[in-house]
C-alpha cells in the first residue's frame, strides 16, 4: 500500500484542481483518503491531507457541500503534525462557509480561534485568511469585525508581514475608519 502513495497523491491533486468539472470531487478525494487511512498511510502523508483540504476549500465556493467544515477539520485533526499550509487551507474553508447555518458559522469561528492558538509562526497567508474569515462572518457595519481584525493586523505588522495579498484582504475586510 505505501508504494501506492505517489499514485494516490497524483489522483488527489487532480481532484483538488477539478472541483469545477467534477461536482463530487470532494467526496471522491475523501474516499481515496479513507482508503489510505485504512491502509495506515494517510496520517503519515501531509501531501494527501493537503490535497483533500484543498479540494474541500475550492469546492466550497460552489453549491453547499454538507458539513464541509467538519470534514476539513477531521482531515486536519488526523494529521500528526498539521502544517502551516494545512491550517491555512482549513481557514479558507472557514471563510467560505459564510452562507451556512448559524451552527456552522459558530463552528467556523471556533475553529478559526483554535487555529490561531495553534499557529506558532503565522505568515502573510495566515493573516490574510483570518481577515477573510472575519469578513465572511461579521457584517460590514459590525464593530466586532474591526475588533477581530485590529489585533490580526497589528500582529502581522509586528512580524513584518506586509505582502500585497494580506494588505488587500485587510483593506477589503476592515471599515474605512480602521484602515486609516
Amino acid at each position: 500500500p505505501k508504494q501506492m502513495t505517489p499514485y494516490y497523491n497524483t489522483v488527489l491533486q487532480l481532484l483538488s484542481k477539478a472541483t469545477t468539472v467534477l461536482p463530487d470531487a470532494p467526496q471522491r478525494a475523501e474516499n481515496i483518503y479513507a482508503r489510505m487511512a485504512y491502509s495506515g498511510i494517510a496520517e503519515q502523508n501531509v501531501k494527501s491531507s493537503l490535497h483533500v483540504l484543498t479540494c474541500l476549500a475550492r469546492h466550497s465556493v460552489q453549491p453547499p457541500l454538507e458539513n464541509r467544515l467538519s470534514r476539513a477539520l477531521a482531515v486536519l485533526n488526523s494529521m500528526r503534525r498539521p502544517t502551516m499550509a494545512a491550517m491555512n487551507m482549513t481557514l479558507k474553508v472557514c471563510a467560505t462557509v459564510a452562507d451556512a447555518s448559524s451552527s456552522e458559522r459558530d463552528l467556523a469561528l471556533q475553529v478559526t480561534e483554535d487555529i490561531r492558538k495553534r499557529i506558532v509562526k503565522p505568515n502573510y497567508a495566515t493573516f490574510g485568511r483570518l481577515c477573510q474569515v472575519y469578513q465572511a462572518h461579521y457584517p460590514d457595519d459590525d464593530d466586532e469585525r474591526d475588533d477581530k481584525l485590529r489585533p490580526v493586523m497589528k500582529e502581522a505588522l509586528r512580524r513584518g508581514e506586509t505582502h500585497e495579498l494580506l494588505l488587500s484582504a485587510f483593506v477589503e475586510a476592515a471599515s474605512d475608519e480602521l484602515v486609516k
